[in-house]
């Protein structure tokens, strides 16, 4: 973890409270703990996972600059969460696939605030349903070829996303309906089947997610919490070697500091 100083300067930097970015941290902030309590309720592992996982360790809670959350779930982990969230009763957040908002075409589902709207600069969020502040949740199987991995991510990347672009309900319905069922339906359980194959404790994200960094078994079948905004969250217990396997020395604050410009109308 960087020194208290050194963190304090960051936020003054970065997210100072008032700010556009901190209100933007704060809302995904009560997504996150309404998933905890959702997850831990019915014991189900999760943790905070890639620049979330980071933050935690590295900040004690957000990275200053940054303003997304990304969870990961093993898979029977992931399928007891969405069957959980689709029987809760009036939730507060939406769960957000292809079976919840028919113009969402994205691998991982969003688990979306209903009081915000981010004003997508990206042409594929035209016809989404929900369009608040989210919380990614991405889900990991067993992969033992990264080729495998990337020959799916371009189905997704050249035809499933520029379909999506396409400002046209008649293009959605008869082209990109079917060209996703299809990536969903068969695609996708295929290339789970053979990347089971010899994976050994490797595990990735479900095909389509662009992400193709493996993960460890060993680091992630086991969760601590530590501090995260003021509240005790999970991470991998072998973090050290997930956040290694990512960033190298992730102690080392980077040369240039990425920030999104998102403008988030807040309802």
């Amino acid at each position: 973890m960087i020194s208290p100083e050194r963190q304090a300067e960051l936020r003054s930097r970065f997210n100072p409270d008032g700010s556009p970015m901190r209100r933007r941290q704060l809302r995904m902030l009560e997504i996150l703990k309404f998933i905890d309590r959702v997850c831990s309720d019915r014991g189900i592992p999760y943790w905070l996972s890639s620049g979330t996982c980071l933050g935690a360790i590295r900040h004690g809670g957000f990275i200053p600059w940054d303003d997304d959350i990304d969870i990961e779930l093993l898979e029977p982990d992931f399928r007891r969460l969405r069957s959980a969230w689709l029987s809760l009763e009036n939730p507060p957040f939406a769960w957000q696939d292809f079976s919840t908002d028919r113009g969402y075409v994205t691998p991982n589902p969003k688990i979306r605030d209903l009081r915000s709207e981010i004003q997508e600069p990206d042409p594929r969020g035209w016809d989404y349903r929900y369009r608040g502040l989210f919380v990614d949740v991405f889900h990991i199987r067993p992969s033992s070829s990264l080729w495998l991995d990337k020959a799916v991510n371009l189905y997704q990347k050249h035809i499933i996303w520029p379909l999506a672009a396409v400002r046209s309900h008649w293009v959605q319905r008869l082209l990109l309906r079917p060209a996703f069922n299809f990536f969903r339906c068969v695609i996708t359980p295929a290339a789970n089947f053979f990347a089971r194959i010899g994976s050994h404790g490797q595990l990735r994200h479900a095909p389509g997610s662009l992400f193709t960094r493996p993960r460890r078994l060993a680091d992630v079948q086991a969760t601590v919490r530590v501090p995260f905004e003021g509240m005790m969250l999970p991470v991998p217990a072998g973090y050290d070697s997930y956040l290694r396997n990512m960033y190298g020395d992730y102690n080392e604050l980077p040369a240039t500091f990425h920030t999104h410009s998102l403008r988030v109308d807040f309802l």
